[in-house]
Formats: structure tokens, C-alpha cells, sequence
């Protein structure tokens, strides 16, 4: 009965690793670097390394990107909005017929 019941306790980890379209082999490797980079910045924080950056550093980079974020959304906008008239017209008139 207990092997029987860890069987099916390790299953979904079987089916989740055999979906031919699973995402966990090509983010596994990017999730391990990113878990090791954790593990040494902890590491040396603990030892009384200074691994932190001043707040005047990261001001600039992050005006930059909002902007950025705000000019790529807004020309998004710009291009659904007259594919969304196009659309509800062409809707329109497929239902007269």
C-alpha cells in the first residue's frame, strides 16, 4: 500500500517532465544559475561583504525604462485601435448579410 501510494506521488512529476511541450527543460538550467547566483550573494552578505548598490545607481536606468515601457505600449494602442474599428466593421456587415 505505501509503495503503492508513493508511485502515484511521484507520477505527476513524470508526466510533468515527459510533456514534449514542457517549458521545465528550458527553463531549468536558467532557474539552477539564477538559484546559485542567490546562494553567493547571500553567502557573501552573511560574511559582511557589501554587495548592495547605492540608490542613486539604478535612478537613471529606471526613468529610461519606464519611458520606454510608455512609448512601446502607446504605439501598441496606436496599432490595435484601428484594427479593433476594422474589425467591429467588418462584423457588422458579415451580420447584415
Amino acid at each position: 500500500m505505501t509503495i503503492m501510494a508513493t508511485e502515484e506521488k511521484r507520477e505527476w512529476f513524470r508526466v510533468l517532465v515527459q510533456i514534449p511541450a514542457s517549458v521545465l527543460p528550458a527553463i531549468a538550467p536558467r532557474v539552477l544559475l539564477c538559484c546559485a547566483f542567490s546562494l553567493v550573494v547571500s553567502g557573501l552578505a552573511t560574511r559582511g561583504w557589501p554587495v548592495s548598490l547605492p540608490i542613486e545607481s539604478s535612478i537613471v536606468p529606471s526613468l529610461v525604462l519606464g519611458l520606454l515601457l510608455v512609448f512601446r505600449t502607446n504605439t501598441a494602442y496606436e496599432r490595435f485601435w484601428p484594427l479593433d474599428k476594422t474589425s467591429a466593421v467588418t462584423s457588422l456587415e458579415f451580420d447584415y448579410f
